[in-house]
C-alpha cells in the first residue's frame, strides 16, 4: 500500500465528509474511501451513496513517526501529534494505522522472537494510544492478518485444504495480539495479476486464484473479528508486485465478479476503496516516479485519463482538473459496483471465472 495522501485535498475532504456523513443513506455494507481526487464533487456523489471517510495514518508521511520503519517502535506521542495536525483533532468515525515496515515481517517471525514481541507489543501499545484519545473514531491496522497470496510455493488454489490450513492458523497466531485490540479488520484484497495477460484458459485460473486468495482471506479474517466488521481494502486500479498494468483502472465486470462478490459471499461488512490518486497526480506533475510504485508514471497518466494526449504543460490547471476528474470517475463507478453487487448477490451464485 502506498504511503501517501495529499495533505490539503484530504484533510478538506475528511471534514467535508464528516460533517455531512449524517445526511447521507447507510446501506448495509459500509464503504469507506481515504483519498478524494475531488473533494467538492466526489466527496458529495460518495456520501449521497451512503460512503463515509477513513483517515489512514501512513507512517513515513508527513511525520506521523519517520523512525518507526528503522526501529520497529511506534513513537505515540509523535502518533499522536500527527493525528491532531491532519484531523484539527477530530479525525472521522473509522481511521487505519498503515505501519508496514518492518512490521508486516517482523510479525510474520510468529510467538517467541524478540522482533516479533518488539513489534507486537508496539502495535499494541499504538492502537491503545488512539484509542484512548480519540475514542469516538472506530481504529484498526491495515492488512492484518497478513496473508500472502503464495504460500509453500503455491496459490491458496493450488494449495491444499492442510497447506491452507496451516497457513492460517499460522497468520492467526502472529497477529493474534494486535488484532484483539482493533475495533475492526481489515484484510487487504488487491488486484495484482491481470488475467488478460495470461490468456483465456490460463486467465482463468488466475482469476479463480484470486478469487480464492481473497474468500480465505475475509473468511480467516472472520476467524477472529467475532462480533466486530471485516472491512477488506480493495483498489479499483491495478497494485505492484505482480503482473498488471499498475495504476490503470480494473476492468469493472472483473471487480465485481472477482474482488466484490467474493467478499460479500465470504461475508465481509463492507470495503475500503484505496487508490492513492492525489500521490500519482502529485507526481505526474512534477514527473517524478511514486516511491513505492514506480511503474506508475506520466505515460499511465496519459493512456488512461488523458485520452492519450500528452499536456505540453504538466503544471497547467486544466491538465490537473482532467485528471482529477477521470480518477473520480473510477472511484464513483466503484461505489456504484459495490452498490449494484450488494443488492445482487444474495439472489443468485458466484459467477464461474470468465463468466460475463
Amino acid at each position: 500500500m502506498n504511503k501517501w495522501i495529499p495533505c490539503m485535498f484530504g484533510c478538506i475532504a475528511l471534514l467535508l465528509a464528516q460533517f455531512m456523513a449524517g445526511f447521507a443513506s447507510a446501506p448495509s455494507q459500509i464503504i469507506l474511501f481515504d483519498t478524494l481526487v475531488d473533494p467538492a464533487r466526489v466527496g458529495e456523489a460518495a456520501l449521497s451513496l451512503g460512503a463515509r471517510p477513513l483517515l489512514v495514518v501512513y507512517e513515513n508521511y508527513e511525520g506521523a513517526d519517520p523512525d518507526a520503519a528503522r526501529t520497529g517502535n511506534i513513537d505515540v506521542p509523535s502518533l499522536l501529534r500527527h493525528i491532531d495536525r491532519v484531523t484539527a483533532g477530530r479525525p472521522p468515525e473509522w481511521g487505519l494505522l498503515d505501519f508496514e515496515a518492518p512490521f508486516m515481517e517482523w510479525i510474520e517471525r510468529g510467538p517467541g522472537d524478540d522482533r516479533w514481541s518488539i513489534a507486537t507489543g508496539s502495535m499494541v501499545a499504538a492502537i491503545k494510544a488512539v484509542k484512548r484519545v480519540y475514542p469516538n473514531t472506530k481504529w484498526s491496522y491495515y492488512q492484518l492478518p497478513y496473508v500472502r497470496y503464495w504460500i509453500e510455493g503455491k496459490s491458496w488454489a493450488e494449495a491444499t485444504p492442510e497447506i491452507r490450513q496451516r497457513a492460517a492458523d499460522r497468520y492467526l497466531s502472529q497477529c493474534k495480539p494486535v488484532l484483539e485490540e482493533c475495533d475492526w479488520i481489515c484484510p487487504s484484497i488487491y488486484c495484482f495479476y491481470d488475467p488478460s495477460k495470461a490468456g483465456s484458459l490460463q486467465g482463468a485460473v488466475v482469476r479463480n486464484a484470486g478469487r480464492m486468495w481473497r474468500m480465505e482471506q475475509i473468511r480467516i479474517a472472520r476467524q477472529i473479528a467475532g462480533a466486530r466488521p471485516v472491512i477488506p481494502i480493495i483498489s479499483p486500479i491495478w497494485q505492484t508486485n505482480g503482473d498488471a498494468p499498475v495504476g490503470s483502472p480494473v476492468p469493472l465486470d472483473q471487480l465485481k465478479l472477482d474482488v466484490i462478490e467474493p467478499a460479500l459471499k465470504s461475508g465481509s461488512s463492507g470495503f475500503i476503496l484505496w487508490t492513492a490518486f492525489g500521490y500519482f497526480i502529485e507526481c505526474a506533475i512534477s514527473g517524478k516516479k511514486p516511491t513505492s510504485m514506480p511503474e506508475f508514471d506520466r505515460t499511465v497518466m496519459v493512456k488512461h485519463y488523458l485520452d492519450g494526449k500528452d499536456p505540453p504543460n504538466w503544471s497547467d490547471p486544466s491538465v490537473v482538473a482532467t485528471i482529477r476528474a477521470r480518477a473520480g470517475a473510477v472511484v464513483l463507478d466503484s461505489i456504484k459496483a459495490i452498490r449494484d453487487c450488494e443488492a445482487s448477490t444474495a439472489a443468485r451464485p458466484l459467477a464461474e471465472p470468465g463468466s460475463r
